[in-house]
């Protein structure tokens, strides 16, 4: 099975190796953030090497699922956001934080920190979630349920 949504020159697709991917138009000279799930579980963030933009979110694995977590939503922006790192070139770090995945409808929320209170940034099919100036988690939002049978 395979999804493919564009939107707004962006693209999320499902099937069976990667359950979500997601990339902006712009998605070149990519370095890589991954996060590892508990026992399961492979995200990585696509961040564009020159200007620390985030690009591309891939979902390998999906870990396993737990209930969507209460947060509040304050300001509400538009785009993607700017990580505070120095990627040069084509390189991969392993973060040491946790990845959390919680669905609800067609939404997948993918998080690695305790979520209370956040900024929400839409790009698109994709909102990030910012808490006190650091990226803490992403929904993206699908074109059907179909992608959860997948993972």
């Amino acid at each position: 099975m395979r999804t493919t949504m564009p939107a707004g020159g962006e693209l999320v697709e499902c099937d069976e190796c990667v359950p979500i991917r997601w990339s902006t138009p712009a998605a070149r000279a990519l370095s890589f953030l991954r996060f590892d799930g508990d026992p399961v579980g492979l995200f990585e963030i696509g961040v564009e090497s020159r200007t620390q933009i985030v690009r591309s979110l891939a979902l390998v694995e999906t870990p396993t699922e737990e209930p969507w977590p209460s947060f509040a939503v304050g300001e509400r922006l538009q785009g993607a956001p700017v990580l505070a790192a120095d990627f040069e070139g084509a390189q991969y770090e392993r973060s040491g934080d946790l990845l959390r995945f919680a669905s609800r409808g067609t939404r997948a929320l993918l998080y690695w920190a305790k979520l209370k209170s956040v900024t929400r940034l839409d790009c698109a099919l994709a909102s990030f979630l910012v808490q006190e100036e650091h990226l803490v988690g992403v929904i993206v939002q699908l074109a059907d349920a179909a992608w959860m049978a997948v993972g």
